[in-house]
């Protein structure tokens, strides 16, 4: 996996500079935000049998992504999401993606969080 992902200390979700979720929460102002998670051992497989499951289980209905991308590499998987703000991220991590992760007894996400001051869209948002 590339190492840009930052060690958290024992908390499985953390911002680049090492901040814990708790913290984001209540000190992360309102604004896009770029979530890098990093899955240890997953394949190509296990990404689309938890991708199935989220769909299944409601998960787009609780996402409020702006994008989505997934990159498998020799240890796992990447995923780069933008959001357009953490705490709908938060949501959709507790409320979807952890439960199915743990259903499908695959590793919880290292997760890290890094402000995206601009994007630009095709609508020209």
């Amino acid at each position: 996996m590339p190492s840009s992902t930052p060690t958290c200390d024992g908390d499985d979700v953390c911002a680049a500079d090492g901040s814990s979720v708790a913290e984001l929460r209540s000190e992360t102002p309102p604004g896009p935000v770029a979530v890098i998670m990093d899955f240890l051992a997953m394949t190509v497989d296990d990404y689309e049998r938890m991708t199935k499951q989220l769909e299944l289980g409601g998960g787009p209905r609780l996402s409020r992504r702006l994008y989505h991308w997934m990159r498998a590499y020799p240890d796992g998987v990447r995923v780069i999401e933008i959001w357009p703000d953490i705490r709908p991220f938060v949501r959709f991590l507790d409320r979807a993606v952890r439960p199915v992760v743990s259903s499908l007894r695959l590793s919880e996400p290292k997760v890290s969080f890094h402000p995206v001051p601009n994007y630009l869209t095709d609508d020209g948002v």
